[in-house]
């Protein structure tokens, strides 16, 4: 339980920097070609896609 615990958090941290960096590089605050924030951002999106993917496949068969 520990350890669903601390991952779930974890994924919660990670999904809340995706968000933030999302905004900034839409915002042209961050430049995506730096490669330290493309770094940061290609992780992030790539350890949060694949469960949002499920839930968004979820909620698409609800809608139907």
């Amino acid at each position: 339980l520990i350890l669903f615990d601390s991952l779930l958090s974890f994924f919660i941290w990670i999904l809340i920097i995706n968000v933030v960096l999302s905004w900034l590089i839409g915002f042209n605050i961050l430049n995506a070609q730096n490669k330290l924030v493309y770094l940061i951002y290609e992780f992030s999106y790539k350890i949060t896609a694949p469960p949002l993917n499920v839930t968004e496949d979820i909620y698409r068969t609800l809608d139907q």
